[in-house]
């Protein structure tokens, strides 16, 4: 039997967080595949960005959310932190890209609105007190 040594978290969440790395992963190699960005991962666009940095820190938190719901789910004390910490990417996250969402494609906004949701859960939870 799996056994979370925090029982603050939720087995249900800590998969939603799992399958949001994925997704963050999937849309990634996506959009990569597709040449989103004409110009190379390094040359400055116009937003103000330089792409390369945006997916290493989209990659980082979903690699994040993946060892934090591998460690729950061994039951690794040191899940917590490391779910804690991939949230607060999370919702960073799911915030920075709404306005994207909205100026290239809506139906993205549900999928960062369930990030930012549980996001908020994890966030909430952690801050709990133990009893």
């Amino acid at each position: 039997m799996v056994r979370n040594p925090d029982p603050r978290l939720p087995r249900w969440l800590v998969a939603m967080l799992a399958l949001e790395g994925i997704g963050v992963l999937a849309l990634w190699a996506a959009s990569l595949r597709a040449d989103a960005f004409g110009d190379g991962l390094f040359a400055y666009q116009l937003q103000g960005t330089v792409p390369i940095l945006h997916v290493s820190a989209e990659v980082g938190m979903a690699a994040a959310l993946l060892v934090g719901a591998i460690g729950a789910v061994r039951s690794a004390r040191w899940s917590t932190p490391v779910l804690t910490f991939a949230a607060g990417m999370l919702a960073y996250g799911a915030v920075n890209s709404l306005g994207w969402a909205l100026h290239n494609d809506a139906i993205l906004l549900l999928p960062m609105a369930i990030a930012l949701g549980s996001a908020t859960c994890i966030l909430a939870l952690v801050t709990t007190e133990r009893r």
